[in-house]
């Protein structure tokens, strides 16, 4: 028999390569590799290079140009760069990036994002798809990013975002779980809902912040308050924040006092 030669074409997927640089980020705290956090930060910047005007799936001129993984995704690999360096460089575009996503795919009739944008519906493109499929679903990682942005901004309309996304997941979950894993971690963990808030100058806390980040990196939000002139560490669990911290062990008592409560 011949054999047959598979075919692979030569596109470039916006979501799955800021999936990539989101795992990368994480596998670099994991194995404490400075050298894979900087290939990851200078991928990150060409991506951010070449969707400087417009963010697409794979061509600029595709007649479906982007989805809502795309941005997502994008947003996401934003927010773990500053979350990861306490670069403020690109969080100025997360923030553009992250209103554009509500306007361009929010459905105001079922409350979630829709796979394609509002204005781009047609007969190829099921507009609203709750699955969680190759990578989670769009509007589970939404959600997390929504939260992380209200505690970053102290806008409250991402608390509002939060909460509307948050209602409508309740309500569909009971239905769909077995397609929905996603959708309860990101419940959960916005239910548990820890930050840690570093404020002043972040570099006295590298130590802290490299140890918090490897335990916490995928389940916790990491703010940086760069204009307080004391520098302090601020713990939060469910809505319960701590005195003034500085040094690691009373993050960890204070975390498992407030888990034991």
């Amino acid at each position: 028999m011949r054999e047959i030669n598979l075919f692979f074409d030569d596109k470039a997927q916006l979501d799955l390569n800021s999936f990539w640089i989101y795992s990368n980020f994480q596998a670099s705290i994991v194995l404490d590799d400075k050298d894979l956090k900087e290939k990851t930060i200078n991928t990150l910047k060409l991506i951010n290079n070449k969707t400087s005007d417009k963010i697409y799936h794979c061509n600029k001129n595709d007649e479906v140009d982007v989805f809502l993984e795309d941005y997502v995704y994008y947003c996401l690999a934003l927010l773990s760069y500053y979350e990861i360096e306490g670069n403020d460089k690109y969080l100025n575009i997360l923030i553009e990036k992250m209103n554009e996503t509500w306007e361009l795919f929010f459905d105001q009739k079922n409350k979630l994002l829709q796979k394609n944008k509002i204005g781009d519906n047609d007969l190829f493109v099921n507009p609203i798809d709750i699955n969680d499929n190759n990578i989670p679903n769009g509007n589970s990682v939404f959600l997390n990013l929504c939260n992380k942005m209200n505690l970053i901004t102290k806008e409250n309309h991402w608390l509002d975002k939060t909460e509307i996304l948050k209602k409508t997941f309740h309500s569909l979950i009971n239905y769909n779980s077995t397609q929905m894993f996603s959708y309860i971690k990101s419940l959960d963990l916005l239910e548990e809902n820890i930050s840690f808030t570093f404020h002043g100058n972040n570099e006295k806390f590298n130590e802290i912040i490299k140890i918090l980040l490897k335990k916490y990196f995928s389940r916790a939000s990491f703010v940086y308050e760069k204009s307080t002139k004391e520098d302090f560490i601020i713990v939060c669990r469910n809505k319960v924040c701590s005195d003034k911290i500085y040094e690691i062990n009373s993050i960890e008592s204070f975390l498992q006092y407030e888990k034991s409560i």
